[in-house]
């Protein structure tokens, strides 16, 4: 499950999180998906996801401080600040994961128009009517639905 996040507020209180997030002196390493690895100088790798639901910034880290804090981590803060760098700055390497790419984050909008094949039911479409099978000695459970 992942956690919605206000950033806006971490900026703003200029907290702790905010304050250790510079993205230009973390390593971002992405894994799958909207997933990254990220790494502040003074600390190890933890696993972050961050993507936007809707206009919501949702994601979770396995750090302690996201754990145990509301709010998010500085993991956090540090991919979301270098997206928006990627976004508005592209020039700038702070926007980039150690792969010198632009950081990326998912967006979610509206589900009726996602891939197909990323639907519940594969991409297939219903099937509103089932032939009776020729022979019912091959089909012992049919019930005629």
């Amino acid at each position: 499950m992942t956690d919605l996040l206000d950033f806006l507020t971490e900026r703003d209180d200029h907290t702790q999180s905010w304050s250790r997030s510079d993205p230009l002196h973390a390593v971002l390493r992405p894994t799958a998906g909207d997933t990254y690895e990220v790494k502040l100088p003074d600390g190890a790798f933890h696993q972050v996801r961050l993507q936007r639901d809707h206009g919501a910034w949702t994601g979770t880290c396995d750090c302690k401080g996201f754990e145990y804090n509301d709010g998010p981590c500085a993991h956090l803060c540090a991919l979301r600040r270098a997206y928006w760098t990627a976004e508005h700055q592209p020039s700038d390497p702070a926007g980039r994961d150690i792969y010198g790419t632009h950081v990326h984050v998912p967006v979610v909008e509206d589900d009726q128009h996602a891939q197909p094949e990323a639907r519940a039911d594969g991409g297939h479409d219903v099937v509103e009517h089932v032939e009776r099978p020729a022979d019912l000695r091959t089909e012992p459970r049919w019930t005629g639905r």
